[in-house]
């Protein structure tokens, strides 16, 4: 039982009836009763057992692969890298824990038409299944080539809805500092409250909520210190250009991510002021569901916030995310 289930069950049960509870401090399991039918039996085991989500970061070509070469060691709590690509030599220098060669080497050249290196990805479609198998949230990080485009994302984006793994695909068209420092800024900024604790946590179940929620996806990073750092933090995520009050305001569903000060520094009207601030322009628009967030800890942060905003359902019109 997740922790989702075990809460809408609880609530289901109580919250109609006031049924009482029974258990005692230092006993290995909670009993919820309704007169002499027992209805929910918690066990100390009931959380703890829950496996952690499983993280995966697939890059497609050339500046995909250039992102995890430098953030291999930087991305916490990943489960699993996979580098997918039709030149041997490139994947032979990547640090990946899977490397997919869509081909042999010498029947894939610049040369080629599209034919062949669609058959030859198509041919390691086994492959890819096989290296993508029981992620729960996967990354994909791709270039801007044709190729890399229009067949290998399309493919690698196939087996993962095979798969059912929710997944977020970012485009990096440069081999810069900015795409990979904003790929680990938004890694983080996701998983973080997957793993992290915090006063409050987000389950994985709410981040799939709002990559399926129709659409295309939308995100937006900031981050301040010092007087009205919550806010400012906030105002910054909102104006990023990956994301824009225009896609925030189109937007069917939004998760936050907040990450602060370690301890008491963080305080719970800080992360009011940071939702206000992310309600506030989407008051008068369509948008009418809950925001969904999360607020960890960051040891690393003393006077700082940062913000993560991942928005989905956000129409096709200049939406596609940049790094």
């Amino acid at each position: 039982m997740n922790r989702r289930t075990f809460v809408k069950a609880l609530s289901g049960l109580l919250a109609p009836t006031g049924l009482p509870t029974k258990g005692f401090a230092g006993e290995s399991s909670l009993t919820v009763e309704a007169g002499s039918a027992e209805l929910l039996v918690l066990t100390k085991d009931t959380f703890d057992s829950q496996e952690s989500p499983r993280i995966g970061v697939v890059t497609v070509g050339g500046a995909g692969r250039a992102v995890l070469f430098s953030m291999y060691d930087k991305l916490p709590h990943l489960r699993r890298s996979i580098a997918i690509d039709f030149n041997p030599a490139s994947l032979e220098v990547v640090a990946a824990d899977r490397k997919v060669l869509l081909g042999e080497s010498a029947a894939i050249r610049h040369r080629d038409t599209e034919v062949p290196r669609i058959f030859h990805a198509n041919k390691a479609k086994a492959e890819i299944h096989e290296a993508l198998a029981d992620l729960d949230l996967v990354f994909v990080v791709t270039g801007i080539g044709e190729t890399v485009r229009t067949v290998i994302t399309h493919l690698v984006a196939e087996v993962l809805r095979e798969n059912q793994a929710p997944f977020i695909s970012l485009l990096n068209p440069v081999f810069t500092c900015e795409g990979k420092t904003a790929f680990e800024q938004f890694y983080r900024g996701i998983t973080s409250p997957l793993f992290e604790p915090g006063l409050v946590t987000v389950d994985l179940e709410s981040i799939q909520d709002v990559i399926s929620s129709g659409g295309l996806l939308a995100l937006g990073y900031g981050s301040a210190s010092g007087v009205n750092a919550a806010e400012s933090a906030a105002l910054a995520a909102i104006s990023h250009p990956l994301l824009g009050m225009h896609r925030l305001r189109s937007a069917a569903s939004i998760l936050v991510s907040i990450e602060g000060p370690l301890g008491r520094s963080m305080k719970i009207r800080d992360i009011n002021t940071i939702l206000t601030a992310i309600r506030s322009p989407i008051e008068d628009a369509a948008y009418e569901q809950p925001i969904t967030f999360g607020a960890t800890y960051n040891e690393s942060l003393t006077n700082e916030y940062r913000v993560t905003i991942l928005v989905g359902g956000v129409s096709a019109e200049g939406a596609t995310a940049v790094l």
